[in-house]
């Protein structure tokens, strides 16, 4: 008995299909068994009964399975971009997630597309293994952007606990209770290593490795120097949030002003592709003469390099960093 390239299709999808509906099933039950209520993910873990350092290790991934162990060592980046992204998943299962892609990518790229094997392959994992990590990456800057516009009002209920008397710990310990994600799990960890042995500067430190926001590693030496020299922790705190909040009010007014070249280069950018797309409706046979060209793919090659130099030296003009 011999598959032909459409069986062979067929039970690749079939495969596939089912890895997916599992990774999908797990991905959703990682996210929701047993965190049900709270403010954040600490929170909801403690009123599902969760506690000790059982519940430390599952918010700092110290604890991870053969195969995810296997792949951290070999990637660490792959672990290190799902922690600071605040994700659940195992990087076992995001590397089943990356070969189902990349099957699924191997059937459209060959049957739908029509490539030959060696483009099949090559295009086939660079969108498989590509798409997950641009989206881990867009969930990581988010998640961290997300944490330094909420660090501002945390500062400001810190220093509200210190005026109250309370000590730093304990006002790092009200922001872990009253806030939400990320910045309320974060700070909760930190609570969490102080309570199992850690020391404050230890914990902070920690804290600046999960999460690499700078506005926190000010927010630590300024803890530290108060530490070493003494002075009013609570108004350098309320002095730190004050700046970070008229460094956000600047960013918003760049932002706004740089709008046009933004959209001027997202339009550059999208014209040769829309362009492309227009002739290729029109005149349907434009392209297919020069396709077996053998100076094609090179001309191509070098205009994808000029576009993408083109479209680095318009984000640094438009784009600015704080």
């Amino acid at each position: 008995m011999s598959f032909s390239d459409i069986d062979f299709a067929y039970i690749l999808l079939f495969v596939s299909g089912l890895l997916l509906v599992e990774g999908l099933y797990h991905l959703v039950l990682d996210r929701t068994q047993g965190e049900n209520g709270g403010r954040n993910r600490r929170m909801r873990l403690i009123a599902s009964g969760a506690g000790g350092n059982a519940m430390l290790n599952r918010l700092r991934r110290g604890e991870m399975d053969r195969a995810s162990a296997a792949i951290a060592r070999v990637l660490p980046f792959v672990e290190r971009m799902i922690r600071e992204a605040g994700m659940v998943v195992t990087v076992g299962r995001f590397a089943l997630l990356c070969l189902v892609l990349v099957a699924v990518a191997l059937v459209v790229f060959r049957f739908a597309v029509g490539l030959n094997p060696m483009l099949t392959a090559v295009a086939a994992l660079a969108a498989g293994v590509s798409v997950p990590l641009l989206f881990l990456a867009g969930r990581r800057k988010r998640r961290i952007a997300q944490l330094g516009q909420q660090f501002p009002e945390a500062l400001e209920m810190m220093v509200r606990g210190l005026k109250a008397g309370h000590p730093i710990n304990s006002a790092i310990a009200l922001v872990a209770t009253e806030m939400s994600d990320p910045i309320g799990t974060e700070f909760g960890i930190v609570v969490d290593e102080m309570t199992y042995g850690l020391d404050l500067h230890s914990a902070l430190l920690n804290l600046a490795a999960r999460v690499p926001h700078p506005d926190l590693r000010y927010f630590i030496v300024t803890v530290q120097i108060q530490h070493s020299t003494g002075g009013n922790l609570g108004e350098a705190l309320s002095n730190l949030a004050a700046v970070i909040r008229d460094r956000f009010t600047m960013k918003a007014k760049i932002k706004a002003l740089t709008s046009q070249g933004r959209s001027a280069g997202f339009i550059i950018g999208l014209m040769p592709f829309a362009a492309a797309l227009l002739i290729n409706t029109i005149n349907k046979g434009y392209f297919g003469d020069v396709l077996t060209d053998p100076l094609f793919l090179p001309a191509l090659g070098f205009a994808g390099v000029l576009m993408v130099m083109g479209h680095f030296i318009i984000h640094r003009l438009v784009n600015f960093r704080f």
